[in-house]
């Protein structure tokens, strides 16, 4: 079975992976859109974020 490079980390093909497609399908895609699929999926995520408010002495984790 193929395994694909997602990140850095190495994937079966068959996963399921943005937009519906398996990795091996998406990475079958031309590269203008696999780019179109990533941005919508990438920016629907933080159009669909509520706004809250931090305080200014908030503390964040590193994790």
């Amino acid at each position: 079975m193929a395994k694909f490079e997602v990140n850095g980390e190495y994937v079966h093909g068959d996963l399921p992976f943005l937009g519906g497609f398996t990795v091996k399908e998406y990475y079958a895609l031309p590269d203008a859109e696999q780019e179109r699929i990533w941005n919508e999926m990438y920016f629907a995520e933080f159009d669909d974020m509520p706004e809250v408010e931090i305080k200014p002495d908030a503390y964040i984790s590193t994790r």
